[in-house]
């Protein structure tokens, strides 16, 4: 189902994020929530007018998606991406999320008294999958390539004939790892 190797055992690995993407994707949570100190953005008035307009809708979605993270682990986060443009939101957003609740479980584990030297938080990639299907134009497909590649995410591919209810029935079945 997967493209290369044995299918069980590739979706049980999850490479670690790279800190260049962690500290990216946590400072657009920070931007989100507006916790940054972002000196352009205080700086333009018309922004504060669309954040007030945004920043309700914004902060559900975020917090649904930290509660995704909250409850199941980021193992068993999954998001669907086809290169669109409402996944590339929902991407944004995933990895907000994601880096943020990253942060929060490093942040647990110094308040119990460990170091984060002691490396007790492994940050896995955002997952993501992705159904290649005929007539895909070129540019959607190197559109998520690309993606994949700048955010560092870990990318589930499933073959031309594979089925959305087939791929998801199979990520149902063997994404079992009971790590976070």
């Amino acid at each position: 189902m997967l493209d290369g190797g044995d299918p069980n055992r590739l979706l049980l690995q999850r490479p670690t994020w790279s800190n260049a993407a962690y500290r990216e994707a946590l400072q657009q949570y920070q931007q989100y929530t507006h916790n940054s100190n972002d000196v352009q953005q205080q700086q333009h008035e018309e922004a504060t007018d669309v954040d007030r307009y945004l920043q309700p809708s914004l902060s559900f979605a975020l917090q649904e998606f930290y509660n995704a993270y909250r409850l199941y682990g980021s193992y068993h986060v999954i998001g669907s991406f086809n290169g669109g443009k409402d996944a590339c939101v929902i991407l944004e957003l995933m990895r907000a999320a994601h880096a943020h609740w990253a942060q929060q479980q490093q942040q647990q584990q110094q308040q119990n008294g460990n170091s984060l030297d002691d490396q007790t938080v492994t940050i896995c990639r955002p997952r993501v999958v992705y159904w290649d299907k005929e007539g895909e134009f070129q540019e959607v497909a190197e559109l998520v390539q690309e993606l994949v590649h700048r955010y560092d995410l870990d990318m589930i591919c499933f073959q031309k004939g594979i089925s959305f209810p087939q791929g998801l029935a199979w990520l149902v079945e063997n994404n079992n790892n009971n790590n976070n």
